[in-house]
C-alpha cells in the first residue's frame, strides 16, 4: 500500500511539474501570429518587440506592427505561458497596461524627434521658468484642436506651451500650418502669436493649398509626418516636456 501511495504521489508531482513547465513556456512568434490568420488580404502583421514585464511576473508585452501599404500602426497584446490577453487592468493601481505601454513608447520616440527639431518649427508661448512646459501637436482644421486653442490663454496661466503644427486634414490643413509658420515669424509677443494662431484656427478661415507654394506644402507635410511616424495617431496630442527627457 505504501509503495502504491508513493508511486501515485510521484506521478502527481511529475504531472504538476510538466504542467508548470507548459504554463511557463513562452509562446513562439509563429504561435502568437497564428491567431491573426483571418485578417483581410493586404494587411501584414509582424512582431516588432517582446517586452518582459517586471509586474505582473511572467507576463510579456508583445508589440505588433500592423501594416497596409505605406500605412502602419502598433498594437500591443500580452502573453503568459500558453495564454494571450488583449489587455491587463490593475484596478488598485488604476493602471491600464496597454495604454501605459503605448504612452511610454510614443514618449520615447517623441523625445528623439523633439530633441532634433528645428527651433523654427516650435511655436513657443510662455517663458516662465517656474511653470512646466507642455508640447502640443495640433491642427488648425481639427475641431478638438480649435477648442484647445480657444482656451490657450487659460492654459498659459499654469503652463508654457510649445506648439508644433501637425495636420491630419490633408493639403488644406498643411497649408494653414505653413501659413501660420510664415506669419508668426513676425510676431514678437505671445499675444501676437496667439492672434496669428486664432486667425487660422477660425472655422470660417478659407485659406488652403492655393495660398502656399508646393515647397511650403511639402515641408508642412514632412513635419507632421515625423510626429505621426513617432507613434502619434491623433490631435490634439498634449504631453509634458518633462516626460520626454
Amino acid at each position: 500500500r505504501n509503495f502504491l501511495q508513493r508511486k501515485k504521489m510521484k506521478k502527481a508531482i511529475l504531472t504538476s511539474v510538466a504542467l508548470a513547465a507548459s504554463l511557463n513556456a513562452a509562446l513562439s512568434d509563429s504561435e502568437i501570429l497564428s491567431i491573426y490568420g483571418g485578417v483581410p488580404q493586404g494587411i501584414d502583421i509582424k512582431i516588432a518587440e517582446r517586452i518582459p514585464l517586471s509586474e505582473p511576473k511572467g507576463v510579456e508585452a508583445v508589440v505588433l506592427k500592423i501594416s497596409q501599404g505605406d500605412m502602419s500602426q502598433e498594437e500591443i497584446i500580452f502573453t503568459q505561458g500558453d495564454l494571450i490577453f488583449t489587455d491587463i487592468i490593475d484596478p488598485k493601481k488604476r493602471m491600464v497596461y496597454k495604454e501605459q505601454i503605448k504612452q511610454d513608447r510614443v514618449a520615447g520616440q517623441l523625445a528623439k524627434v523633439v530633441k532634433s527639431e528645428n527651433k523654427d518649427n516650435i511655436i513657443k508661448l510662455g517663458s516662465d521658468p517656474k511653470k512646466p512646459t507642455i508640447l502640443m501637436l495640433t491642427d488648425a482644421e481639427c475641431p478638438f484642436c480649435r477648442k484647445e486653442m480657444d482656451k490657450i490663454e487659460d492654459t498659459l496661466k499654469t503652463n508654457n506651451v510649445d506648439i508644433v503644427m501637425t495636420s491630419v486634414h490633408g493639403d488644406s490643413g498643411h497649408a494653414k500650418s505653413a501659413l501660420i509658420y510664415k506669419e508668426i515669424k513676425g510676431a514678437k509677443t505671445d499675444a501676437q502669436k496667439i492672434a496669428v494662431l486664432k486667425k487660422y484656427y477660425a472655422e470660417n478661415n478659407k485659406a488652403g493649398a492655393k495660398d502656399v507654394s508646393a515647397a511650403e506644402l511639402d515641408a508642412a507635410k514632412a513635419l507632421a509626418g515625423k510626429y505621426f511616424g513617432a507613434g502619434v495617431n491623433s490631435v490634439p496630442y498634449i504631453i509634458e516636456m518633462d516626460k520626454l527627457k
